[in-house]
């Protein structure tokens, strides 16, 4: 079984973090009824860290993701849009199966 969120993201450039975004990798798509969105991430928040380990490029997301057993909680760290700035978020995650 391979571990999955259901997130499809990218990683967020060298000039998107120049004009303010946070690193990490943007949520392009919160795949419906998946575990990160039934924890409530959405698309446009920015995922930062899994259970503390900074995330900063789609490889270095795909190799945590890989070592994680299906069925266990991770702690996801990441900024939303706020009104005004980017806010730090957290969401626990239970690790599900991709189909």
């Amino acid at each position: 079984a391979v571990p999955c969120i259901g997130i499809v993201g990218q990683e967020v450039t060298d000039a998107q973090v120049e004009n303010g975004l946070p690193a990490g990798i943007y949520v392009m798509n919160a795949v419906t009824d998946k575990p990160a969105y039934n924890a409530g991430i959405q698309n446009g928040d920015i995922i930062t860290h899994i259970d503390k380990k900074k995330i900063e490029s789609v490889i270095g997301y795909h190799s945590t993701m890989i070592t994680q057993d299906v069925g266990t909680e991770v702690t996801l760290t990441g900024q939303r849009r706020g009104a005004e700035e980017y806010v730090e978020i957290h969401f626990t995650v239970t690790i599900g199966i991709k189909e």
